[in-house]
């Protein structure tokens, strides 16, 4: 007990607990400026705080904030970054483009692409169901194409029907008598006696193993007309397509133009010649023959009778893709 009443003696009293101060109200964004004369003041009062005097402070009037902000007291700005220029070392990233990239970015032979600009190539989209796909401009150009042909595969060799070829005695079975300035009905069988005209059944061969869409022949005696052929009814072309093409150009008319162009003065006399001759042959048709004129078939001179056809051989001058016609004078046993 006793201990306890000298330890509270001896103790320092407790300071008393103030209550909380509130402080002036003070207008928002107010700013008090002192005058060189209150501050020389203000300066005295707190010299002689030491000495135990005491002077009142001058009232400080308070003042509106300037307008202009203070550039000392505001946050600086973010600096914005400027876009750095395109350059291998930093790659940009492009946008995404639906047009086919221009073909003059790249030329065909360009250094290969390196790995920064795979790096610079934007990710493809997924494409969404019903757009159209989104095709990336990347700068690695597509490989160029080559510039070098291929050479054309050489021709595969055709065989014709023994009809179209050449007369022999080893592999052609009738002797075929076709006079190119008379229509396809007057084809006649010599192979036994009297002749007899071609059926039906061997003019509705086919003319060749390999169906054929088409021939391009050409004659020696009248180089300035090629003969087209073409298949009359679907499965290729036929004997007989072969034979009216034929007649179809040779009895084609000769204008004023074709006969001054074609028919020199030396060959005049002949052409006309052949020309009454064919009329004669017509009896039911000579005067209609007359009044028609001249026809291509009458530049042959009289070598009207089909030979058969083969391929061209250097002599020839001719593209391999033709048939060659070759025509002979007649026989009059043959006939």
């Amino acid at each position: 007990m006793f201990m306890r009443l000298l330890k509270g003696a001896d103790s320092i009293p407790p300071a008393p607990k103030l209550g909380r101060l509130e402080l002036p109200d003070i207008g928002e964004g107010d700013v008090y400026h002192i005058s060189p004369l209150q501050m020389s003041a203000v300066l005295q009062d707190s010299s002689s705080d030491d000495e135990g005097s005491t002077s009142p402070l001058l009232p400080v009037a308070p003042s509106h904030r300037p307008s202009s902000p203070q550039t000392e007291i505001l946050k600086p700005r973010r600096k914005i970054r400027s876009p750095r220029p395109d350059s291998p070392l930093y790659p940009t990233r492009r946008t995404v483009s639906t047009t086919q990239p221009d073909s003059s970015d790249w030329k065909a032979g360009s250094a290969p692409s390196t790995p920064e600009d795979k790096l610079s190539s934007s990710r493809p989209l997924t494409p969404q169901p019903g757009a159209p796909e989104a095709r990336s401009d990347t700068s690695t150009p597509a490989k160029p194409l080559k510039g070098i042909l291929k050479p054309a595969p050489p021709l595969q060799p055709v065989t014709l029907h023994w009809q179209l070829l050449p007369f022999d005695p080893a592999w052609s079975k009738k002797k075929i008598y076709f006079d190119v300035a008379r229509p396809v009905h007057f084809i006649r069988d010599h192979t036994h006696m009297p002749p007899v005209a071609l059926t039906d059944f061997d003019l509705l061969k086919p003319a060749s193993e390999v169906p054929l869409t088409k021939m391009d022949i050409r004659c020696s005696q009248l180089p300035h007309w090629d003969i087209f052929v073409k298949p009359s009814i679907p499965g290729g072309i036929r004997c007989i397509d072969v034979y009216d093409a034929i007649y179809q150009t040779f009895h084609c008319k000769l204008t004023t133009i074709e006969k001054d162009y074609y028919i020199p003065s030396e060959r005049r006399t002949r052409c006309e010649a052949q020309f009454r001759r064919r009329c004669r042959e017509s009896p039911a048709l000579e005067a209609v023959e007359l009044r028609d004129g001249m026809r291509r078939v009458d530049l042959l001179e009289g070598r009207t009778i089909f030979m058969g056809l083969r391929r061209p051989v250097d002599t020839d001058d001719k593209p391999d893709s033709y048939w060659v016609l070759d025509l002979g004078l007649p026989n009059d046993s043959r006939k």
